[in-house]
């Protein structure tokens, strides 16, 4: 007698892994980080910018977003470094 497989369970299957500096279909999300004390340096950081360098971080970050890590330098672990070109120093 065969097997029959229940309709609603079917084996999961993962994707291959992928070069993290590859670009993926899935995109890239930017988290807000924020201390323990509830400080958001890198929001402070943002909001001090000139309109010029803060269009510079975000058009950097939708580079990210659309083509992944391959423009970014691996520093450890999950975390790289992304740079930005802008009038001021970034």
């Amino acid at each position: 007698m065969a097997k029959r497989r229940d309709k609603g369970k079917q084996a999961k299957r993962h994707p291959p892994r992928r070069d993290p500096t590859q670009a993926r279909e899935i995109k890239h999300r930017w988290r807000d980080y924020s201390t323990e004390s509830g400080a958001r340096p890198v929001k402070e950081f943002l909001r001090k910018l000139s309109d010029e360098d803060l269009a510079s971080v975000v058009a950097a970050m939708k580079d990210v977003r659309q083509h992944g890590l391959r423009g970014a330098r691996h520093l450890e672990g999950n975390i790289y470094e992304v740079r930005a070109d802008g009038k001021g120093v970034i």
